[in-house]
């Protein structure tokens, strides 16, 4: 399949790539938060450019993240709970700059 044959179920009303990465980043988010319990995994075919951004948001919640590109600019995103990673309830604000990568 290529990248051509895949559209959004709901077209946004801005061509902005960073609303659509964002837009996906607070998915995952919302998804990951509302799993109950230390356990369980998650995967989820995800946009290459969001790698960092889902690495810091599966680590804030307790996941390890794997990934797995394709050649259509997406990549397969497996997250297993991190039993030595405890979920934090909320993200951190840092001044910018001082935040690890």
């Amino acid at each position: 399949m290529t990248a051509e044959e895949w559209e959004l179920l709901v077209k946004f009303d801005t061509d902005n790539p960073e609303f659509v990465r964002g837009f996906e980043c607070g998915q995952v988010w919302a998804e990951l938060r509302a799993m109950p319990g230390p356990s369980g995994d998650y995967r989820r075919l995800v946009r290459v450019s969001n790698e960092i951004m889902l690495r810091r948001i599966a680590g804030a919640c307790g996941f390890a993240a794997e990934f797995t590109d394709s050649d259509i600019g997406w990549t397969d995103m497996a997250l297993v709970r991190d039993s030595d990673m405890p979920m934090r309830p909320n993200l951190l604000l840092v001044k910018e700059g001082e935040a690890d990568a």
